[in-house]
């Protein structure tokens, strides 16, 4: 989104809550001095002062998310806000734009029955925003869309199994796991939903989106939208790059811009910039940024 707009940013503040104070993600690790990245160069260039920091398998509420027991942070996402709060004198500033997506690894990890009371907790971490202007709401995307909920049940599996030649799990069959999968992510979009009923935010509907990129793939320059990009030895989009493409699938360098998935569920960058495109197209049309 940024890269869209044209804006330059420091990268993202991490540590925010903690004795260590406010922290910058830098390209050689926490810094106390920001460094300004500068998004006027075409973004496949790649920019050394370019990064990004997440939690990677953090839940809403849930401090156990996934990776926790290998050691990843999984720091939840009504922790990060309460963190951020905490820092910044208990409040967002009135000129940020909040955007919030969570419950996929909720989802993911779930796959029985979906908790209220994991919608209630976006939703304070909604709420928590509320005294700003700008708080857009992204609904979750249809996760058996994705190569996981495709190659389910065996994707599911402890280690995952790659899938037999062919197979695609039915997300209209009852019985099928992909079927709950996306019959869940429906009743969480829905609940989500309700609970925001009335609060000044703004809602993107995610779900849809990824529906329109897997049916019609021309309409937003895709030519595989069911194959992982990344090797599958890299296990997640976290540790692949440019260099560690899927090849045995037919994954190059060259196509990395027209296929929608990194890993199982992780779109590629160019499945991102569709994100922002889509993003930055809302907030024209709900009138906080400039035709």
């Amino acid at each position: 989104l940024a890269s869209s707009l044209k804006l330059g940013l420091t990268p993202n503040v991490i540590g925010y809550g903690t004795p260590s104070g406010v922290m910058y993600l830098g390209a050689t690790g926490p810094t106390s001095t920001p460094t300004f990245c500068a998004f006027s160069a075409p973004p496949s260039s790649g920019q050394a002062t370019c990064t990004n920091f997440a939690q990677g398998g953090s839940m809403v509420s849930n401090a156990n998310g996934i990776g926790h027991s290998g050691g990843a942070l999984t720091l939840p996402v009504t922790a990060q806000v309460q963190n951020y709060l905490a820092q910044f004198n208990g409040s967002f500033n009135s000129n940020q734009l909040v955007t919030v997506l969570a419950g996929n690894n909720d989802i993911f990890t779930a796959l029985g029955t979906v908790s209220a009371t994991v919608t209630q907790a976006v939703t304070q971490a909604v709420t928590s925003a509320l005294q700003q202007k700008y708080v857009m709401v992204y609904t979750l995307p249809d996760s058996s869309q994705t190569p996981f909920g495709r190659g389910l049940p065996y994707t599911g599996l402890t280690p995952p199994q790659t899938p037999p030649a062919g197979y695609v799990c039915d997300n209209t069959n009852t019985g099928a796991p992909c079927y709950l999968l996306s019959n869940l992510v429906q009743v969480f979009n829905q609940r989500l939903l309700n609970d925001l009923q009335g609060q000044p935010v703004k809602v993107l509907d995610g779900y849809s989106l990824l529906n329109q990129e897997v049916t019609n793939p021309a309409q937003f320059g895709f030519t595989n939208v069911t194959t992982p990009w990344c090797n599958p030895a890299t296990t997640s989009s976290l540790l692949c790059n440019v260099n560690t493409p899927y090849a045995a699938a037919g994954a190059s360098a060259a196509n990395l811009g027209t296929w929608l998935f990194a890993d199982t569920v992780h779109p590629t960058p160019a499945g991102y910039k569709i994100i922002a495109s889509t993003t930055l197209q809302a907030m024209k049309g709900f009138g906080w940024i400039s035709q």
